[in-house]
């Protein structure tokens, strides 16, 4: 499983954890978690994924969420 924690700019609701979880979803992730605190922007990112982490922090991007490590 991979778990990142990560900065991610611009998640203020429970949409935009569902958005990212989709796009993780199409990347072809499974067992997705996505939490994110709105006012800190601090999150982790969990899922069973067996490409590279980078593919997962592009995925989070295509949707104008900007990342940072």
């Amino acid at each position: 499983m991979a778990k990142l924690q990560l900065n991610i700019e611009g998640v203020h609701c429970k949409s935009c954890k569902m958005v990212i979880e989709d796009n993780l979803q199409e990347l072809g992730a499974t067992n997705i978690k996505v939490t994110v605190d709105e006012k800190t922007q601090k999150g982790t990112v969990a899922c069973d994924y067996a490409g590279d982490k980078l593919d997962i922090v592009n995925a989070i991007k295509k949707e104008g969420y900007k990342v940072v490590k």
